[in-house]
C-alpha cells in the first residue's frame, strides 16, 4: 500500500524502553514522520502485528523471553511482505548472515542508529520494487493467455518458423494432424510436413516469403491419416530472435466447403525473467565508494576488496556519460539541487557488460551537510528486456490479428464486443477499433440480426465447444444483405472458466450469388441437354412428352414438369398429355382452361392465349394462382412457369415447370426453357411431318451452338473484357483449325469451345478480373481455377464435341508445365493445343486491364519461341502462316 502521505507505522519489539525512545528520536531526527508502538514479549507482539498493521517491523534480537530470531520467523510466515529490520546491542558475524539469510532485510547495531532511517527507506523501498515486479509479472502472464488463447482458438493450422525452416511454435491441430508428439515437432522443420514432389516448392517459397516478406503456395501436406492439399500463407515478421515467417495453412481439399476457414493460430513466445538483484552503494562526497553490500559486489563483478576506495563514476559509468552524472552529483554535494528518489541508468560491469540499474537514492549528511550519497539499486536489465520481448509479444499478436484474411472479434459473458481487427471495424462501418469497446449486436447496424446471433454465442459458453464454419445473414450498415461463414469458440481465462467469445468470419455473399446463378443456368443446360437426347431417341409423340418430363424433373432438379393440350371442348379444357413429379397427384383432376374464365387466368391459360411464356415467380401471393394456390403449396410449389408448345406457327399446347422456391426464374434460365419449348415444338412437328432424321441432327446442333451463346452472353453481361477475348480467340483458332486441314466438324467444335473457354471466370471475383495492377500469388492462383471451374460446369451436358475437356485443357502445355492437372503431350487434346496457341497469341497482342498491347510481333516470337516445348508445333506453324502469309487480322 502507497502510504506516501501518511506517518510510517512502526513496531518495535524493545524490552528497554530507553533504547526504544532513543531510536524514536533518531528517526523523528532523520526527518522520518512516523507513529510506533513497542511491545516486550511473544504474546503482545504476534496481537501488534495483526492489529497495528505495521509498515515495518524493529526488534532487538536479544530478549527476556523472546529473541528477534523467533519473531523474525513469525512474520515471514504471517506477513511476508514487512520488513523486519535487526536493532540490536552486538551481534556475530555468523549470526547477522543467519538472520539475512532467514529474511531480514538489515540489521543496525545500537551504536550506529544513524543508519536505522536510511535502512528503514532502503527496505520500504526495496518492498515497494518487489510489488511492482510481482504486478509486472502478473500483466505479462495475462498478456501471454490471452495470446495463447487466440492461437489455441484459431481453426486450421499454425506454424512459426526461423530463418533454418525448422519449427519453433506451432497450434495444436498441426500437431494432432500430423501425429507427432510435443518432442517430435520441436525437432522437426517445415519441409518434414510435405510431399516429397512438393518439397522444391516449399523451400523455395520459404525463400520468397524471407525476402519479399509474404509468400503463398498450395502443397500436399502427409498428415497422420492421409495426405491433404493445403493453401499456405506465409509472412515475414521481426522477432526478438530476427527475421521469421508467420504460416497459416488451410485445408483446400475439399474446395469451397473449407477454403476459406481459415484458421490462423499463433503461440506467443514465452517471456521469462530472472528475479532481479539489489545493491547497496555508500559515496562520500568525491564520489569514492566507501561501502558496497555483496549484491552490489555480485551485480557488477568486482570484489570488495577491488571497489572500495574507488571513484563510482571512473569506475562504473560509460565515458560518454561519466561528464554528465559527475556534474549532477556534485551539484547535489554542494546543496544546490535536491536529489533524485529514483531514476534509471546504465552501469559498466567489470567484464565490461552493461547492467540497467534502478536507483533509490538518500543523501548521507549531519546536520543538513552532505557527507555523502547512498543509493541501493535493482538490476532491472532483465526486466527491461522483458518489458521489450512483451512489446515485441504484443507487436505480433497484432500482427497475426491483421494479417489474417478473415474478420476478428471478441465478446466478454455479457456479449458486449472487447476488441475486433480493422477488417471487423470496416464492415461495422467504424473508424477503427477502439468505437466498438461496450457495444452490444443490439448497437449495431445488424441489430436485426442480433438475438440470432447472441442465441450462438450463449450456445457456445454454455457448452464450452466450438461452432465452426456455419453461414449466417448479416445486416451491412448501407441496409443491405450479406452472408457470413462464421466460427465462435469459447474464450478461457487462467482458470479455465470461459469469459466469453472468440469469433471469426469472412463474406461469402458473392460466392453464395455466384453458385445460385450457376445453379440455376446448370440445371437448364442438364434440361436443355436432356431434352434434346429425348427429340432424337423417342419413337412417338406419347413417348417424346413423358421422356421429356422425366428429364426436366430428374436432370434439371424441378420438381414438377408436365404437358397440356388444348381441348376444342365447350368449356376450352386443357388436357394432360404427360407428367412426371417428385410427388405425384397434383396434376390428377386438375381443372386448367385458356379460355378468358377464372380458370384460365393463370400461367398456362394465359400462355395458350397469347403464345407467350408466362410465370408465377411467387404462388403464394399471385392472384391468378388462385385457383390452384392451396394444393400448389401443399405440393411444394412456390413457382411456376408456362412455355407455350407451337406447330406450325400455331399454340396448341404448354409445357409447364414448378419449383420449390420463389423467384425461381431468372432472365437467363428463361431464356434456356423457352429454348427447349422451340425445340420440343419442332420436335413435335418433325414427329407429325416425318422430317429427316439429318434436318432435326442439324437442329439439335444449332440449339447446342445457341446454348453455348446463351453461356457467352451470361458471361458478357458480368465481364464484357473477358467476352471480346472469347469471341476474338475463337475467331482465331478456327482460322487456325481451317489452315491446318481439320475437318469441318472438328473445327465446330474448336470454335465452340473458344468461344466459352473462360466460362470458369464466372465464379472469380469481378475486382480480380478487373485489377489494373499486377496480381498478387493468391489472386494468380483463383485465376488458375478458372479451366477446372468451367468443366464443372459442363462435364454433364452432352454435346457433339468434347467441349467440356477443350476447356479444362487449354492452359495446359507440351512439357507438362501447364494447369490445373500438368498433361503433357498427345495427353492433351489437339482442339486444347490449337486453344492454347490463339489464345496467348490474342492475349499478348491485345489490351488488358493491368497493361496496353504488347503487339502481334512480340506475341509471334513468344509461341515460336516456345514451339515444341510449351506449344503444339503444328498449331504455332499454322498460326504464324496465317499472319505472314495470308495477311490475317485479330477481328476488334
Amino acid at each position: 500500500m502507497d502510504k506516501t502521505n501518511e506517518p510510517l507505522r512502526i513496531l518495535m519489539l524493545e524490552d528497554l524502553p530507553s533504547d526504544a525512545e532513543q531510536a524514536e528520536n533518531m528517526l523523528r531526527n532523520a526527518g522520518m514522520a512516523c507513529t510506533t508502538l513497542r511491545v516486550d514479549n511473544r504474546t503482545n507482539f504476534e496481537q501488534a502485528l495483526d492489529a497495528f498493521k505495521p509498515d515495518v517491523v524493529l526488534t532487538d534480537y536479544n530478549l527476556a523471553t523472546y529473541s528477534g530470531r523467533e519473531a523474525l520467523k513469525y512474520v515471514r510466515i504471517t506477513q511476508p511482505q514487512t520488513p523486519v529490520i535487526i536493532v540490536t546491542g552486538a551481534v556475530g558475524d555468523e549470526a547477522a548472515v543467519e538472520l539475512l539469510k532467514l529474511g531480514a532485510r538489515d540489521y543496525v547495531l545500537k551504536s550506529g542508529l544513524a543508519r536505522l532511517a536510511p535502512a528503514i527507506e532502503h527496505a520500504l523501498s526495496e518492498e515497494k520494487a518487489i510489488r511492482s515486479r510481482k504486478q509486472t509479472e502478473q500483466v505479462i502472464r495475462d498478456e501471454q493467455h490471452f495470446s495463447d488463447m487466440l492461437i489455441r482458438s484459431m481453426p486450421g493450422i499454425f506454424f512459426l518458423l526461423d530463418q533454418q525452416g525448422d519449427l519453433v511454435k506451432w497450434n495444436r491441430n498441426l500437431m494432432e494432424l500430423s501425429g507427432r508428439t510435443a518432442e517430435e515437432m520441436a525437432s522437426a522443420s517445415a519441409l518434414d510436413f510435405i510431399h516429397e514432389e512438393d518439397k522444391p516448392l516449399i523451400a523455395n517459397k520459404i525463400r520468397q516469403a524471407f525476402e519479399t516478406g509474404h509468400a503463398s503456395v498450395e502443397a500436399r501436406m502427409i498428415l497422420k491419416e492421409d495426405v491433404r492439399l493445403y493453401d499456405f500463407n506465409g509472412f515475414r515478421i521481426e522477432t526478438p530472435h530476427g527475421p521469421s515467417i508467420i504460416g497459416l495453412g488451410t485445408d483446400i481439399t475439399e474446395r469451397k466447403q473449407t477454403e476459406k476457414e481459415l484458421l490462423k493460430e499463433k503461440r506467443q513466445a514465452q517471456q521469462y525473467f530472472d528475479i532481479a538483484e539489489v545493491m547497496m552503494v555508500v559515496l562520500d562526497t568525491k564520489g569514492h565508494i566507501t561501502l558496497i553490500n555483496k549484491k552490489g559486489c555480485q551485480t557488477l563483478g568486482y570484489t570488495e576488496q577491488e571497489v572500495i576506495g574507488r571513484n563510482w563514476f571512473e569506475l562504473c559509468i560509460r565515458e560518454d556519460m561519466r561528464q554528465e552524472v559527475q556534474d549532477v552529483f556534485h551539484q547535489l554535494m554542494a546543496g544546490n539541487i535536491k536529489v533524485v528518489e529514483y531514476h534509471e541508468n546504465e552501469v559498466l560491469t567489470k567484464s565490461g557488460t552493461e547492467r540497467t540499474i534502478a536507483f533509490h537514492n538518500a543523501l548521507v549528511g549531519d546536520e543538513g551537510v552532505p557527507a555523502g550519497i547512498i543509493f541501493s539499486g535493482e538490476d532491472i536489465t532483465e526486466r527491461k528486456q522483458s518489458e521489450k520481448s512483451l512489446k515485441a509479444s504484443r507487436d505480433l499478436l497484432q500482427s497475426v490479428v491483421e494479417t489474417a484474411p478473415i474478420r476478428i472479434f471478441w465478446k466478454d459473458k455479457e456479449l458486449r464486443y472487447l476488441g475486433c481487427n480493422n477488417r471487423f471495424a470496416q464492415d461495422a462501418g467504424l473508424s477503427s477499433p477502439d468505437e466498438l469497446t461496450g457495444k452490444t449486436d443490439f448497437d449495431m447496424g445488424w441489430k436485426d440480426q442480433a438475438e440470432l446471433y447472441r442465441a450462438a454465442d450463449h450456445a457456445v459458453m454454455a457448452s464450452g465447444k466450438p461452432q465452426l464454419g456455419f453461414e449466417e445473414p448479416q445486416t451491412t450498415p448501407n441496409g443491405n444483405t450479406i452472408w457470413l461463414r462464421t466460427s465462435k469458440v469459447p474464450l478461457r481465462n487462467a482458470d479455465d472458466e470461459v469469459i466469453g467469445i472468440l469469433g471469426l468470419y469472412e463474406d461469402i455473399t458473392d460466392e453464395k450469388r455466384a453458385q445460385d446463378s450457376l445453379r440455376r443456368l446448370n440445371r437448364a443446360l442438364l434440361s436443355l441437354s436432356a431434352c434434346n437426347r429425348a427429340l432424337v431417341h423417342a419413337e412417338n409423340e406419347e413417348q417424346l412428352w413423358q421422356l421429356v418430363c422425366r428429364a426436366i424433373v430428374e436432370q434439371g432438379q424441378y420438381l414438377l414438369a408436365w404437358v397440356g393440350y388444348m381441348q376444342q371442348d365447350e368449356v376450352r379444357s386443357v388436357k394432360p398429355m404427360a407428367s412426371y413429379a417428385v410427388k405425384p397427384g397434383y396434376v390428377e383432376n386438375i381443372q386448367v382452361s385458356w379460355a378468358d374464365v377464372p380458370e384460365g387466368q393463370g400461367p398456362i391459360g394465359t400462355a395458350l392465349r397469347s403464345g407467350k411464356t408466362q410465370y408465377a415467380q411467387n404462388i403464394a401471393h399471385d392472384a391468378t394462382m388462385h385457383p390452384w394456390c392451396k394444393k400448389a403449396l401443399a405440393y411444394g410449389y412456390r413457382a411456376s412457369i408456362a412455355l407455350p408448345l407451337f406447330d406450325k406457327g400455331q399454340v396448341f399446347g404448354t409445357l409447364t415447370i414448378y419449383a420449390a422456391e420463389a423467384d425461381a426464374f431468372n432472365v437467363d434460365e428463361i431464356a434456356l426453357l423457352e429454348e427447349i419449348a422451340g425445340d420440343l415444338g419442332f420436335g413435335i412437328n418433325a414427329q407429325r411431318t416425318q422430317v429427316a432424321h439429318e434436318q432435326h441432327t442439324r437442329l439439335l446442333h444449332e440449339s447446342l451452338e445457341q446454348s453455348i451463346q446463351a453461356i457467352a452472353d451470361t458471361v458478357a453481361a458480368r465481364d464484357p473484357y473477358t467476352s471480346g477475348h472469347q469471341r476474338r480467340v475463337a475467331e482465331l483458332a478456327t482460322a487456325i483449325a481451317g489452315e491446318m486441314g481439320l475437318t469441318k466438324d472438328q473445327t465446330q467444335g474448336i470454335h465452340l469451345a473458344a468461344s466459352i473457354h473462360d466460362l470458369g471466370k464466372i465464379q472469380i471475383p469481378a475486382e480480380i478480373l478487373a485489377k489494373p495492377g499486377k496480381l498478387t500469388e493468391l489472386e494468380y492462383q483463383f485465376i488458375k481455377q478458372h479451366p477446372q471451374s468451367g468443366y464443372d460446369i459442363l462435364k454433364d451436358v452432352i454435346f457433339p464435341w468434347p467441349i467440356a475437356d477443350i476447356i479444362l485443357q487449354h492452359h495446359e502445355k507440351l512439357d507438362g508445365s501447364g494447369y490445373p492437372h500438368g498433361l503433357k503431350g498427345d495427353a492433351i487434346l489437339l482442339e486444347a493445343r490449337i486453344l492454347c496457341v490463339a489464345d496467348v497469341v490474342e492475349a499478348i497482342s491485345s489490351h488488358r486491364p493491368f497493361r496496353p498491347s504488347l503487339g502481334l510481333e512480340a506475341a509471334l516470337a513468344e509461341i515460336n519461341d516456345k514451339r515444341g516445348t510449351l506449344f503444339d508445333p503444328a498449331a504455332v506453324d499454322a498460326c504464324t502462316r496465317l499472319f505472314r502469309e495470308h495477311d490475317y487480322k485479330i477481328p476488334n
